[in-house]
């Protein structure tokens, strides 16, 4: 059996998931900016969504807006990648893709518009 440094060694060898600010992106031109520790889970809420016409596993603004123009209508969208070091701590990356997400909305020049809950 592996000792700890060996299994330590092997998962930070591991690829990390995409991290980065995203956006819920509508035809109609609306959009509402998110952030995210796993992107391809986001894109498999997505597909699972649009499979089942099941829209539940969005946020609620997300969701007023499907229930009107349909789940076809929307899409999303990496803006920024989070480069994350092998040595961050999940509270670290948060603090990071919170700071990245505060750029982008003043980028963008929106306010009020807050991340969901990141997901442990």
């Amino acid at each position: 059996m592996a000792d700890k440094q060996q299994r330590k060694e092997l998962v930070s060898q591991l690829p990390r998931p995409v991290a980065g600010v995203f956006r819920y992106q509508m035809n109609d031109g609306w959009f509402w900016l998110d952030i995210t520790q796993n992107f391809k889970s986001v894109q498999e809420k997505l597909r699972f969504a649009q499979t089942t016409g099941m829209p539940g596993v969005f946020p609620a603004h997300v969701k007023d807006h499907v229930n009107e123009y349909g789940l076809d209508a929307l899409s999303v969208e990496l803006l920024d990648e989070l480069e994350i070091s092998p040595t961050a701590s999940d509270q670290e990356i948060q603090d990071d893709l919170r700071m990245l997400f505060a750029l982008w909305q003043q980028q963008l020049g929106i306010e009020g518009n807050e991340p969901k809950d990141l997901e442990g």
